[in-house]
């Protein structure tokens, strides 16, 4: 901190002051001290709403170089101002039809460009998922279900741009494109697994009150929710997955926040899923994966790492004594963890096999609904499992 401007008066230059209040937000976050950074990152939101860089800025008249470096900073605010706010469960400030700066990809059509163009649609995913799926009312007033179908909806269109962009820029270089491909598939999964944990946490309350039952299936689930509870499954080891294989080549974002936050979410529904419907998971491997990637975090630094291995074990602790003794999880399997069950390599379609999006899934051993099986699924999906409210 010591290295950055002085906050108290920040700069007479409002680029500067923004570019200096999100690397403060972005610190304070990455130490855990999630209201300091709230604040930063609102301040410099703020900043950007009074200067008018939420609104988009001709170069005719701001000149090429002023409107690009606008355009770019303002989208860095709107990815950390949606990130970290989901992160504090609050709703944005800033409403998405009040912004008319145009997407980096609009501006450029290099591979940078619609990198960040689809992390914005992912942040503002995340801000709406909790703004939606996790906002007021949910399961009592019966709207958790037409929120989330609204939002499978939603993660179809963005699947479907994530294909576009790999099948144009990425075929035949996987290599190449490594690190911003996981990166992408991780926030994608991440939202995924986001999107599904209301459901999860109904499945956990209807475990909880068939508790004495002594069949390793405790509860009935529907074929739309098991699809939809499956796909949590899928998302949470999948990113786990890909971050050991990041931490394997000493790739990991360690210090930052955002990767950290995605396994601690993956493995939370992961422990829980293991005690409630113990048949959607084929193994551990990814309890082996989750403290695997933990201990490379520690390892390296990271202040908040400890805590969340921390948080995790007491998680797994008080699960146990929901579990019966009979249906108590194996223990962690050992081995390649990205190895593919052979009954779900025989699942995929020929739809999976030619897509250059899915084919990195594949070769990672990683499957996933495609974006029309999403939009089905919401078609599908009904409130028959949702529990009655007390």
């Amino acid at each position: 901190m010591s290295l950055l401007p002085d906050q108290s008066g920040l700069s007479a230059e409002p680029i500067h002051a923004i570019q200096s209040l999100v690397l403060a937000a972005l610190y304070f976050q990455s130490v855990d001290m999630r209201v300091a950074a709230f604040h930063h990152i609102g301040q410099a939101m703020r900043i950007c709403l009074v200067e008018g860089i939420h609104r988009h800025m001709p170069e005719h008249i701001v000149g090429a170089d002023h409107s690009r470096r606008c355009n770019t900073v303002f989208w860095v605010v709107y990815i950390l101002d949606r990130e970290f706010g989901a992160l504090m469960g609050v709703p944005h400030s800033l409403p998405d039809e009040d912004i008319t700066v145009k997407l980096p990809s609009q501006l450029d059509g290099s591979i940078d460009a619609m990198n960040m163009a689809l992390h914005v649609q992912l942040s503002g995913l995340t801000a709406r998922i909790f703004t939606t799926v996790y906002g007021s009312g949910g399961a009592s007033d019966g709207s958790l279900i037409p929120n989330t179908q609204s939002i499978l909806r939603d993660l179809a269109r963005v699947s479907q741009d994530l294909t576009d962009f790999f099948r144009t820029h990425f075929q035949g270089s996987v290599s190449r494109a490594s690190r911003m491909a996981q990166r992408l598939m991780i926030s994608y999964h991440h939202c995924v697994v986001l999107t599904t944990r209301p459901l999860v946490m109904c499945a956990l309350q209807m475990h909880v009150e068939n508790a004495d039952a002594q069949t390793p299936e405790t509860i009935p689930l529907t074929p739309p929710v098991r699809s939809l509870l499956q796909s949590c499954v899928d998302s949470a080891q999948t990113e786990l997955r890909m971050m050991r294989a990041l931490a394997d080549e000493d790739l990991l974002d360690s210090f930052l926040p955002f990767q950290l936050e995605a396994a601690f979410s993956s493995a939370f529904v992961l422990y829980l899923l293991r005690v409630i419907s113990p048949s959607l998971l084929q193994d551990d491997a990814w309890c082996n994966n989750i403290q695997h990637v933990l201990d490379k975090m520690i390892a390296d630094g990271s202040l908040v790492a400890p805590l969340r291995k921390v948080e995790l074990s007491q998680l797994e602790h008080v699960m146990a004594a929901l579990t019966p003794e009979k249906c108590k999880p194996p223990p962690s399997v050992s081995g390649d963890s990205r190895s593919m069950p052979a009954d779900l390599d025989c699942s995929l379609s020929d739809d999976i096999l030619n897509n250059p999006f899915w084919d990195i899934f594949v070769t990672d051993g990683v499957t996933g609904l495609l974006p029309q099986e999403l939009m089905e699924l919401a078609d599908r999906l009904d409130v028959d499992f949702l529990p009655d409210s007390h």
